[in-house]
Order: C-alpha cells, then sequence, then structure tokens
C-alpha cells in the first residue's frame, strides 16, 4: 500500500509521460476502480 505522497507522485509521473493533467489521471483511476469487479488495488 502506498502513502498519499507517493500516489501523488505516480500519478503526477503518469501525466507528465502521457502528456495530460494529473487530475485526468485521477479520473481514469478512479473510474477503471468502479468498472472493476473486485475493486482490488490499481496501484501496488
Amino acid at each position: 500500500m502506498k502513502n498519499a505522497m507517493q500516489l501523488k507522485a505516480v500519478m503526477k509521473k503518469i501525466a507528465k509521460e502521457k502528456n495530460i493533467s494529473a487530475q485526468l489521471v485521477l479520473q481514469l483511476v478512479l473510474q477503471n476502480k468502479k468498472q472493476s469487479k473486485n475493486g482490488g488495488n490499481l496501484i501496488q
């Protein structure tokens, strides 16, 4: 499990790599989690 600061850093890194906003990354993660069958950990 990652803490809040680690998750923020991961999202910023992904956003930078894909040239999108960190807010969009967060929305995509939450949307993916909502659609997953078991709601498991997306980021480990």
